[in-house]
């Protein structure tokens, strides 16, 4: 019965040895695993991040060169504007001129 009682105790022992080996390898490829994921995880966030600036970046670079675009219409509509106000008060002026010439 004692040596019954040793085996049992021996073969507990040895279990509990082998349980605890076996948790500190699933701890380590847990871990491994926790790690591979986190860089994968990192990655795609990085690239999602680079994707999103780049697509801002693209939206501002259109939207600047559509307000350019507006701004040159309008200096473009402002000058025509002006150089027909000139005509105008050119041949207002031209007129001035000759009605005190002959006036």
């Amino acid at each position: 019965m004692a040596q019954q009682t040793i085996d049992a105790v021996r073969e507990a022992e040895r279990k509990a040895d082998q349980a605890e080996r076996d948790a500190a390898q699933q701890a380590e490829e847990i871990l491994w695993k926790a790690h591979a994921d986190a860089e994968r995880t990192t990655a795609q966030i990085t690239s999602e991040a680079d994707k999103l600036a780049q697509d801002s970046l693209e939206a501002a670079r259109a939207q600047g060169e559509r307000y350019a675009a507006k701004a040159a219409q309008e200096a473009e509509q402002e000058i025509a504007a002006l150089r027909a106000l000139a005509q105008k008060r050119e041949k207002e002026a031209i007129a001035c001129v000759i009605a005190e010439l002959v006036g």
